[in-house]
């Protein structure tokens, strides 16, 4: 040990001790190689000493490697050159569903068929009841705070909760009194319960004939053609089997007010 103590503390580089010193009392003065200088020479040693750790070591090197290089290879195809690819395509071949199915009328976007919106008024076809409204408030809602930003999804309140039982006896209370020749019971289930995004732009077909009568007598349309302006706006199952017939609320409402305008004129 002390041969290995001298020849460390002989270790110089271009010409230069890399040494420090320091003081003890009991020995004097004795010299203290660098760190950076006694790594080197540690890992010079256990190369010659221990070969064997020295092939793992290197083994170890290459795997991390590899791993690096892989990494950084999917970052770069999955976070740069995909995501570009598909937008592309989405621009060239997609370019209404990639900006969002968005519904013009004279130019101007009204609305997007993805998302669901609140109508208020008699002549028009309503909505599911939505937790966040739609993202409608008024200016009074915004200053008492109830208008908490722009927000999606649904109460969630456990069936054993009296405030869902609340809320139902509620909406089913305006559905009839908006449409007095639906008995309460005969309400449609999904205009009584909350979507999970609470932007669902489309109603079951049974929920869009329940409100053509009060419609009819609110707008001065007849019974016959919004049956066919709902018909018209029903989107149908995928290749016939997937999912259920459903009403798109906006197309329905954009086509009933070009009927009452078409009317004026």
């Amino acid at each position: 040990m002390s041969g290995i103590c001298s020849f460390l503390s002989s270790v110089k580089f271009y010409g230069r001790s890399r040494t420090t010193t320091f003081r003890d009392d009991k020995q004097g003065f004795l010299e203290k190689p660098d760190c950076f200088v006694v790594a080197l020479l540690l890992l010079a040693m256990t190369a010659k000493m221990f070969p064997q750790e020295r092939d793992i070591t290197m083994n170890y090197l290459k795997k991390l490697k590899t791993v690096l290089s892989l990494t950084i290879f999917l970052l770069i195809v999955c976070g740069l050159i995909y995501p570009a690819a598909m937008a592309l395509a989405g621009r060239l071949f997609f370019h209404r569903q990639a900006d969002g199915n968005l519904i013009y009328v004279n130019g101007k976007a009204v609305g997007s068929e993805l998302i669901g919106q609140d109508f208020t008024g008699p002549q028009f076809m309503k909505c599911r009841p939505s937790a966040v409204r739609y993202n409608t408030y008024t200016a009074e809602m915004k200053e008492s705070g109830e208008y908490k930003g722009v927000s999606s999804g649904s109460g969630n309140l456990a069936p054993s909760n009296p405030a869902l039982k609340a809320r139902i006896n509620k909406d089913a209370e305006k559905f009839v009194s908006e449409n007095p020749s639906v008995r309460k019971r005969d309400i449609p289930a999904d205009m009584l319960a909350q979507s999970g995004s609470g932007l669902d732009p489309h109603i079951s077909p049974r929920a869009a004939a329940a409100q053509i009568p009060a419609i009819s007598k609110a707008s001065g349309i007849s019974e016959q053609e919004l049956a066919k302006i709902v018909d018209k706006n029903t989107e149908r199952k995928l290749l016939g089997i997937f999912g259920e017939e459903r009403v798109n609320v906006l197309k329905v409402n954009l086509d009933i007010k070009k009927k009452l305008t078409a009317a004026l004129h």
